[in-house]
């Protein structure tokens, strides 16, 4: 029994890591030209994201190609990346990402189809077998007429460093007011002297959200959460960077959450006299839709209600929370008043 609670602890454990500095150009800030195809770059708005920084785009006859030196033969190394699909100027209905290291084809992700522009993160762990690989990204399968492929953003390749801080997780959800809880554990501590909660809206610029006590030495599992009360509206990338008393530094894996725009969805009237709501929203890939009282209680409960009318008769005037949630976890949250 022992042995066996070692070993759930050994694989549910999630060292923080230190990024390697092997990979050129990650985030396109000087274009493609170390990435040894003709890849289009350009700012993250050519194609239907917010934002000026650049991005590169990967039709399907092309590919991003780099040799990247200063491997390790036999150690583990991450490869994480952000992509999403076109979505203005003929995009594609759907693409597939390929991923091969050395030539030899590792893995193949399916970006989701979203409405609008969505950067999502990707990794892959792979071992290393020799001191220089190459690392080609490419369109898979194309869908729809377009010849348009997908766009890249901050690929990064690093080797994971055990640390004194053993993360066991580093999660988030939606909280009241469209604030968004983030909740992290550790396993052990050993000169932790405190975790900086860090927020991006592109991967790249950081800013700090809040600055929290560490546990110094433990070696017991400690909780710890942190309310950003103004995520950024789309996509909010957050990690966190603990810090040791002798000032050594390391981050954590990047989590996001996005925030939906609040135009895509109408509830009215807005206050209700006859306890009716209509429920109008022009994405209809949202899951369930919950009541919540001013104590928090859940008083109201449906699923698949897609430009509908919910039925509230049976509660009190008052004021009441309703929440949206959609299938990919993410929630709008909006206030109502019920006379």
């Amino acid at each position: 029994m022992k042995l066996k609670c070692i070993i759930l602890f050994l694989i549910t454990s999630i060292s923080f890591c230190v990024q390697s500095q092997t990979l050129v150009c990650g985030d396109f800030s000087t274009g493609t030209i170390v990435w040894g195809d003709s890849v289009e770059t350009n700012p993250v708005t050519s194609y239907g994201g917010t934002g000026t920084n650049k991005v590169a785009e990967v039709d399907y006859d092309k590919n991003l190609d780099q040799t990247v030196s200063g491997f390790l033969v036999g150690q583990q190394y991450i490869l994480t990346f952000q992509c999403s699909r076109r979505t203005n100027g003929s995009p594609p209905s759907s693409t597939d990402v390929n991923i091969r290291i050395n030539y030899n084809s590792l893995n193949v992700y399916l970006v989701k189809v979203n409405s609008t522009f969505n950067f999502q993160t990707y990794s892959y762990t792979f071992t290393a077998n020799a001191s220089t690989l190459n690392l080609r990204i490419s369109s898979g399968v194309l869908t729809g007429s377009s010849t348009k492929g997908t766009i890249f953003d901050n690929i990064i390749i690093y080797k994971p460093v055990p640390l004194p801080v053993e993360l066991s997780s580093f999660t988030l959800k939606p909280f009241e007011n469209n604030a968004v809880l983030l909740e992290w554990e550790t396993f052990t501590e050993i000169n932790n002297d405190y975790f900086t909660l860090e927020k991006s809206i592109n991967g790249t610029e950081w800013n700090v959200v809040k600055i929290i006590d560490g546990g110094g030495d433990s070696f017991s599992i400690q909780d710890y959460s942190c309310i950003d009360t103004d995520p950024y509206l789309g996509t909010s990338y957050y990690r966190l960077r603990q810090t040791d008393f002798n000032s050594d530094y390391s981050y954590s894996e990047i989590i996001s959450y996005t925030k939906e725009n609040d135009e895509d969805y109408l509830i009215y009237p807005n206050p209700s006299r006859d306890h009716l709501l209509n429920i109008k929203n022009r994405d209809t890939d949202f899951q369930s839709i919950f009541v919540y009282s001013l104590l928090n209680q859940l008083v109201f409960e449906s699923e698949n209600v897609i430009n509908d009318t919910i039925d509230l008769s049976n509660l009190s005037s008052g004021i009441y929370t309703v929440l949206i949630k959609k299938k990919n976890g993410n929630c709008l949250e909006r206030r109502i008043s019920l006379l």
